[in-house]
């Protein structure tokens, strides 16, 4: 999946996504980040969380509904799904 909405302090290439990724390095200053709720980049910071052990598992974030909205979600699904360009 190609992540090109996520911008990050490195070069906006899949192999500089995937390592600011494992730094830590989010910039969430860049669209569309600005327009997201502070639950939602929350929700993604925890996600992406480089100690595997802080880092929240696929279960705990469906499993409490509680952490956002419904309309996070759905914008977050569209988000997700704009920038999945090979449809995996």
């Amino acid at each position: 999946m190609r992540i090109a909405m996520l911008k990050f302090l490195l070069p906006e290439s899949e192999n500089g996504i995937f390592n600011a990724i494992l730094r830590g390095h989010i910039d969430f200053t860049s669209d569309p980040w600005p327009s997201i709720s502070p639950g939602a980049k929350d929700l993604v910071r925890k996600m992406l969380h480089t100690d595997p052990k802080q880092r929240l598992t696929a279960l705990q974030v469906l499993s409490d509904s509680s952490r956002l909205s419904e309309e996070e979600i759905m914008g977050l699904k569209s988000m997700f799904k704009s920038m999945d360009t090979d449809n995996k």
